[in-house]
């Protein structure tokens, strides 16, 4: 939302006004500037209990309407996630012939779950999407995995475009040193590869660890520099590296800066992407490979739709299956051979500036307002 919203399409002439509801406890509605477009701050009830959670869900769609009385009419109305302010934009629609595209960021519509009630909230879920997509004008599901699921479950897949995360093809990977943090983190010379983002148990990088012990028995040098996860988390990693006798291989970081991020990256020569072949991550897209080779470092990623797509379209890295010893040697044949893994890291930067940089993504959504817009000046003339 930030680089395509906030900073792209007011760069290129449009006008971006933002309705959000604050996560904190306020009273009134406030106005901020955020880049180039404006936003305003809708009241909350903080986010302290459950029930202050559902009131703010419940309030949003009056306190929207009431905020977009006292602005200009939008020519596009768009919704990210959120049903009941889709709901809202429909009557919008009604009275004024408003197109309204729905994004939809969250696979759990789609996703199978283990237990009842996960089970019930999916179904709950998928039951607002269908309306919602059977109403809006266009539908972004978040890749064409995704698209492809819900257009199987009877959505109208002609009404749906693909919109994956993109990576900030302002950053030169030329011009990103990371020998100050190899220095800090005492790495040295040593071949590095890196994890960097959720630690959660849901994705499962115990086979990240028991792949690296494969790695470290033919590379004893090599480093796994490991960025991100909560602190209860990462001391659950830390505990099953050592016992696994890793703990001299590894390198915890815990979380850093967002801003960081690439410093780090570019500290490694070879990115790792690991997934758990489940239904929640099938349809997913995947941010770590993008911004990986955003940086201009080669990836290491298993067969998951959306990561197989492009490390066949970048020539970015190596697809394996999600098998630790298939993974383990396409870690050690990148580190092994420094030349190769450098031209693979710069085929993906050179594809993924290309396809999925804020800007691609931006034109990619500036294009289909503007299409919708014309549909609606069309039908407006019959």
């Amino acid at each position: 939302m930030e680089e395509v919203l906030a900073k792209n399409l007011p760069g290129r002439g449009h006008r971006v006004n933002f309705l959000m509801q604050t996560d904190g406890l306020a009273r009134e509605m406030t106005r901020h500037t955020w880049h180039a477009a404006q936003v305003w701050a809708l009241p909350g009830r903080g986010r302290r209990t459950a029930l202050d959670r559902i009131v703010n869900v419940l309030a949003k769609p009056g306190q929207v309407g009431r905020a977009a009385r006292g602005l200009p009419r939008p020519d596009i109305i768009y919704i990210r996630n959120d049903f009941l302010l889709a709901f809202w934009a429909f009557r919008q629609r009604r009275k004024h012939g408003i197109p309204v595209v729905f994004q939809y960021s969250f696979p759990a519509a789609t996703a199978q779950r283990d237990s009842l009630s996960s089970q019930l909230g999916a179904a709950v879920q998928f039951l607002l999407l269908r309306a919602v997509a059977r109403r809006a004008d266009h539908l972004l599901p978040i890749s064409e995995w995704m698209k492809q699921e819900l257009a199987a479950k009877g959505l109208p897949g002609e009404k749906m475009t693909p919109f994956p995360l993109g990576v900030d093809a302002s950053l030169d990977p030329e011009r990103i040193n990371g020998a100050v943090v190899r220095a800090r983190l005492g790495l040295g010379d040593a071949p590095t590869a890196i994890y960097f983002g959720s630690m959660h148990p849901l994705r499962g990088l115990d086979f990240l660890l028991r792949a690296w012990t494969q790695v470290q028995a033919a590379l004893p040098a090599a480093r796994l520099l490991m960025v991100g996860g909560q602190p209860e988390e990462v001391e659950n990693l830390k505990r099953q590296a050592a016992e696994l006798g890793l703990a001299q291989s590894m390198v915890f970081t815990g979380r850093v800066p967002r801003l960081d991020v690439p410093q780090y990256i570019a500290a490694a020569q070879v990115g790792l992407s690991p997934i758990p072949p489940i239904p929640v991550y099938l349809i997913s897209s995947p941010t770590k490979l993008a911004e990986t080779l955003g940086m201009a470092r080669p990836v290491v990623a298993n067969d998951i739709p959306e990561q197989r797509m492009l490390i066949e379209l970048s020539g970015g890295g190596l697809g394996v299956p999600y098998e630790e010893g298939a993974f383990a040697a396409a870690i050690l044949e990148l580190l092994r051979d420094p030349e190769r893994a450098r031209r693979m890291g710069q085929a993906g930067y050179n594809s993924i500036r290309r396809e999925r940089s804020y800007l691609a993504m931006t034109e990619r959504l500036e294009r289909l307002f503007e299409r919708l817009l014309a549909e609606r000046r069309t039908a407006s003339t019959r």
